[in-house]
């Protein structure tokens, strides 16, 4: 299985990229690590580089999915306080 290396990434990425890639292929060994501390890049055990790029982009989507429902929850209460 190859192994990618995602430079300027912690642990928020490869916590969510773990999970998504476990669900997109349960049959599969995979691994996000920080390899030390003081690291500032995250190795990626993938079944493959589309397997990596596809749960890149689901993460990327689940990101932008909960912004806006962030947001839409922001914009709701300024809009009860003003009517306040």
């Amino acid at each position: 299985m190859p192994v990618f290396t995602l430079p300027n990434e912690r642990h928020t990425l490869a916590s969510a990229l773990r999970e998504e890639l476990e669900r997109a292929h349960p049959d599969a060994c995979v691994t996000c690590t920080l390899l030390h501390p003081l690291d500032d890049f995250v190795q990626v055990r993938a079944p493959s580089e589309q397997a990596l790029r596809s749960a890149l982009l689901e993460v990327k989507a689940r990101v932008a999915e909960a912004r806006g429902a962030l947001a839409t929850r922001g914009a709701l209460r300024r809009s009860s306080a003003a009517r306040a």
